[in-house]
């Protein structure tokens, strides 16, 4: 032991400790003594007067116990003022659940010996790795991964429906105005979303209904015109008006009335049958009787009556027209067509 304790370091302490002066001012100082391939030493030593009264060499396994019970939770190594490694071993590999990687936090501290034991300070560092945060048995990061790449994917599908809930109206919307433009008046759209396209879908289909109204009158009128061109028979010319008048008003029932001989009229009628959900259409000569010809002449100007109702405006007024009239439940309009002072035709 004196032999090593000489040998050890330092040979003369950095500073000199505290003398216990209850022991006869007794000096106690450390040193180390490193070998290759072996654990370093520890001396202590406690000199009276200069002259060591005891040396003692500490066993690595109590000095070193709680560094190396401490590397659960990372990598401890000791080292001394001058940079040597203390603790573990040099040279020897240590486990690789025992060895620090670039990663690892390094945390170091100095364990002040000189004030105590006339030796230089000792420095502890330790190397944690970075806390490892895991559930169901698979970490954090790869959670953390997943939890991203699903709501990248919700991303993309909610941009998806968007895109597609926006162009396809626009699509539809853009082939029925073309439709349109070619001449296809039963151009419509389907779109029924509760949005502003669902709203534009109804004013375009709107549009497309009157236009192709529209378009349907003025090729009746254009067929009236070439059959009273082509001297057409009345009977015609007043199917193609109850055509033109159901187009209008596809739920009333309409009649056209002319006056062959004075007491003898002619009637077009148009009318749906509620039993059999049909549109009838008949043409038959009236007989009408001196009373009859008198209202019939009467007719001045538009009127309106009310069917079976006490009070005025009713055919009550005018029985005789009544027989004239279509079979009808509601209300009924009189538009006599007038040619200076006589009524030639009646709707």
């Amino acid at each position: 032991l004196w032999r090593n304790w000489q040998r050890a370091f330092p040979a003369i302490p950095p500073v000199q400790p505290l003398m216990d002066a209850s022991a006869g001012l007794t000096q106690v100082l450390l040193r180390t003594l490193r070998a290759t391939g072996e654990p370093t030493r520890v001396y202590l030593a406690a000199l009276q007067n200069g002259q060591p009264r005891w040396i003692a060499e500490l066993n690595p396994q109590f000095l070193w116990g709680p560094v190396h019970d401490a590397m659960d939770g990372g990598v401890w190594s000791v080292r001394n003022a001058e940079g040597a490694l203390l603790y573990p071993v040099a040279n020897v590999t240590a486990p690789a659940a025992q060895r620090g990687t670039s990663a690892d936090s390094v945390f170091r501290f100095q364990l002040f010996l000189g004030g105590e034991f006339g030796a230089p300070d000792w420095l502890f560092i330790q190397q944690a790795p970075p806390p490892r945060v895991s559930w169901l048995g698979w970490p954090l990061a790869v959670w953390l991964g997943l939890v991203a790449a699903a709501t990248l994917l919700l991303i993309a599908l909610l941009a998806q429906r968007q895109i597609r809930r926006t162009l396809v109206p626009l699509e539809q919307l853009t082939a029925g105005t073309r439709r349109l433009a070619a001449g296809d008046n039963s151009a419509r759209v389907q779109v029924h979303s509760p949005d502003e396209f669902g709203v534009l879908a109804g004013a375009f289909n709107d549009m497309a209904a009157k236009i192709g109204a529209q378009f349907h009158a003025l090729e009746g009128l254009a067929a009236m015109d070439r059959d009273i061109l082509s001297c057409a028979s009345v009977d015609s010319l007043a199917r193609r008006v109850l055509d033109q008048l159901e187009g209008l008003y596809p739920e009333a029932s309409a009649a056209v009335i002319w006056q062959k001989e004075p007491q003898n009229f002619r009637r077009a009628v148009l009318w749906h049958d509620g039993k059999t959900n049909k549109t009838v259409f008949d043409v038959r000569d009236v007989a009408c009787d001196a009373a009859a010809q008198a209202q019939w002449s009467g007719l001045q100007g538009d009127r309106q009556f009310q069917i079976n109702h006490a009070g005025e405006n009713t055919l009550r007024d005018a029985p005789c027209l009544r027989s004239l009239m279509p079979p009808a439940d509601g209300w009924v309009a009189l538009l006599p067509l007038r040619q200076g002072e006589a009524v030639q035709a009646l709707i």
